[in-house]
């Protein structure tokens, strides 16, 4: 039986990745942000399937999908517009399922430790495109925006890029292939994508909470990085986001103030 709260759990309390706070209060307050992603899986079968496809095909992008749930849905719900408008249901499933994209990336590329070449990391950078994909029927079905949110993820550092839109457009195109689906669907699909501001900064959260945990945490292909190069790096990235990076690192950096 899927045991999403023993998972986290685990995740948080492993000495290798963030970690959760050492002052009760705060700690208080993780683990019910815990038991609130576990209601909410548990009584969503559709999720959990997909959760065990995850953990049973992307390893540590498993580990860390968890992790960016509990601290996406910590930075959400400090945002009265953000809950108001896409809903905690939503909030708590986009960040377990962000990157279930990953799901369709060959592994020959998903797990290649050495560096990509540029055609394969249009491949592994078309996997939020190929997750909101994927995604559209749970959402249409069960969690309004999900799509939208799992969509843009990677969005929101690469905006300033002068060729932001060309990757993406060549990455949306590797992303109908995966998925069987045709050109035809595309105009439609990436009309959803800024069309409230709201979902646009919900997104930009995600982004962070993804980044953050990316960053803070060990990869087969390279180590931790300290708390100050975490916010060093994500400061350039995530501009205009410096408030909730400040209290990402605060109650879950690893070096603790």
């Amino acid at each position: 039986m899927y045991n999403l709260q023993q998972e986290l759990c685990r995740l948080f309390e492993t000495g290798v990745a963030p970690l959760f706070s050492d002052q009760f209060v705060i700690r208080t307050e993780q683990k019910e942000l815990v038991k609130q992603l576990t209601e909410v899986v548990s009584t969503h079968p559709s999720v959990q399937i997909l959760l065990t496809e995850m953990k049973r095909k992307i390893g540590q992008y498993y580990d860390h999908s968890l992790r960016t749930g509990v601290l996406f849905l910590d930075l959400s719900l400090k945002q009265p517009g953000v809950v108001n408008f896409v809903g905690i249901p939503t909030l708590a499933i986009a960040g377990l399922l962000h990157d279930y994209g990953k799901t369709k990336i060959p592994p020959d590329i998903l797990f290649k430790p050495a560096k990509l070449s540029e055609e394969e990391r249009t491949i592994m950078n078309s996997h939020n495109q190929i997750g909101g994909l994927l995604l559209e029927q749970l959402q249409e079905r069960e969690f309004p925006y999900l799509s939208q949110l799992v969509l843009q993820h990677h969005d929101y550092p690469r905006q300033g890029r002068i060729d932001h839109r060309k990757d993406e457009r060549r990455e949306y195109e590797v992303a109908l292939e995966i998925c069987n689906r045709t050109t035809d669907d595309r105009s439609l699909f990436l009309q959803k994508r800024y069309e409230n501001p709201t979902l646009t900064y919900a997104g930009a959260l995600l982004s962070l909470a993804d980044y953050f945990d990316a960053l803070s945490s060990p990869r087969d292909y390279k180590p931790a990085f300290s708390q100050k190069e975490v916010c060093l790096l994500i400061g350039s990235t995530h501009p205009g986001l410096e408030k909730e990076l400040t209290y990402l690192s605060k109650r879950y950096g690893k070096e603790k103030a």
